[in-house]
């Protein structure tokens, strides 16, 4: 298991063909993310509580680290990076993370500064505020 939050389970599985051992499973499982060309496709489950979904609807994770809940990077085979970092802005997360940046906080003991403009319903008026947030305490 590489990391585990209220709804959330990933982990690193040894096989030869994940997705046909998913698919032993299917009426674990929600597949209606898969492309519709995918021989795994199927909306049988769709939207149904308690089914687990893969994140990546079916492509291939090759690369993943996690700094702690909901802050986390991965890449998939096609080299797309996919991230999230709660309290971050979207914004900061689309255009100035990167998964270097969450594996050299891992591994590197780096710790990332980004300054953020936020409206804050605490001033009159609406100002605006500057706020910091770090990504990997």
């Amino acid at each position: 298991m590489l990391f585990m939050n209220t709804a959330s389970l990933t982990s690193q599985n040894n096989t030869e063909d994940v997705y046909a051992d998913f698919w032993a499973d299917k009426d674990k499982f929600d597949f209606s993310d898969y492309p519709d060309s995918s021989k795994f496709h199927d909306a049988s489950n769709k939207r149904v509580i308690g089914k687990m979904k893969d994140e990546a609807a079916g492509k291939m994770i090759t690369k993943f680290v996690g700094l702690r809940n909901k802050m986390y990077s991965y890449l998939i085979d096609s080299g797309e990076n996919n991230k999230t970092a709660k309290g971050v802005r979207k914004v900061v997360i689309q255009n100035d993370l990167r998964h270097r940046d969450y594996k050299q906080t891992l591994f590197g003991n780096k710790q990332l500064h980004h300054k953020m403009k936020t409206i804050s319903y605490f001033f009159p008026s609406g100002h605006s505020n500057e706020s910091c947030n770090l990504i990997g305490s």
